[in-house]
């Protein structure tokens, strides 16, 4: 059964690629993914001030990391991580093909642990079933969530995207474009000042024209 799900490529910006194991191992994260994971993890850490890690076990082999990067526990460096959450599975197949799941979060205090951020976790479609399907898929998306269950307990602010950078020049005014009447009927308005103009001008044809005839009278 293929454990691997294209989707997690759209949803976290990065593609997991398949894992090379025996059909009964529970498959681990390569370095590619954990790279990638330890990022996604680490811009989350430098704007809540919160390190996230995580740890995968199974079949005497196992995959750890934390925005520290991989292969380092998040418990690893108290000076730069004080506060932090860690997800922890451990992942177990049976020769009848049947599979099991032993799923936690801990914490340091104030942030989200135990049976209320499991129940978060669910709410995201990560838990003991999606685990025993897809363990790396899981982890990912586990791992990847805990930085929104940290904002759900009210002691971390959300990772916020950089602001867009201030423009150094003011803009320039904008051209007067006129009034409307203008803009709408311009050729109406002038074709009529133009036949205006001519009767005006045969009008004061005819009045010369009078004055003359009168004098010579």
């Amino acid at each position: 059964m293929g454990r691997q799900r294209a989707a997690l490529g759209a949803t976290l910006g990065f593609a997991l690629v398949g894992c090379s194991a025996p059909a009964d191992a529970v498959p681990m994260p390569d370095e590619t993914q954990s790279a990638a994971l330890a990022a996604q993890l680490a811009l989350a850490s430098d704007q809540q001030s919160v390190c996230y890690g995580w740890r995968l076990d199974g079949d005497q082999r196992s995959s750890a990391g934390s925005n520290l990067g991989p292969g380092i526990d998040v418990q690893q460096d108290p000076g730069r991580c004080p506060r932090w959450v860690q997800l922890t599975v451990s992942v177990s197949y049976a020769t009848t093909g049947d599979g099991s799941a032993d799923i936690a979060v801990t914490s340091t205090a104030g942030l989200p642990g135990g049976s209320n951020a499991l129940a978060g976790l669910s709410r995201f479609g990560v838990d003991e079933a999606a685990f025993v399907a897809d363990p790396v898929w899981a982890l990912v998306k586990g791992a990847s969530s805990l930085p929104l269950l940290a904002v759900e307990t009210g002691t971390v602010d959300p990772a916020l995207a950089p602001p867009d950078p201030a423009p150094t020049d003011a803009p320039a005014a904008m051209p007067d474009a006129g009034g409307d009447l203008w803009r709408d009927r311009a050729g109406y308005l002038v074709g009529a000042a133009i036949l205006l103009a001519v009767a005006a001008a045969f009008n004061g044809l005819g009045r010369w024209r009078r004055r003359r005839d009168a004098r010579a009278g």
